[in-house]
């Protein structure tokens, strides 16, 4: 079992592109997973914390900036993820055309 993506795509002529689709794919992964934890830490962080002997501290709120990351995070994701699949439906089609299985 091979855990890479369009693992059982093959390619004479477009090797370089089947390379570019399968690293684009594991970036639009890896953002999806950043903006999602971005967003979560975002979401955690800020609020009052007890420092003991009646002293508190006040941190800023991350939840903009966390909403934020998500969306990118989310969007670029998606976007790479979709140029794969686009890259990859090209090999696909020009392994199908150029192949001699008649």
């Amino acid at each position: 079992m091979k855990l890479y993506p369009y693992s059982k795509l093959k390619s004479e002529n477009l090797g370089i592109l089947l390379f570019s689709a399968r690293a684009l794919a594991i970036l639009g992964v890896i953002m999806l997973l950043a903006g999602v934890v971005i967003a979560l830490l975002g979401l955690s962080s800020g609020g009052t914390q007890d420092l003991g002997n009646g002293m508190t501290m006040t941190s800023p709120s991350m939840v903009g900036p966390g909403l934020i990351g998500l969306v990118w995070g989310i969007t670029s994701g998606l976007i790479l993820l979709a140029f794969s699949g686009i890259c990859a439906a090209i090999v696909s089609c020009e392994n199908k055309y150029t192949s001699n299985n008649v």
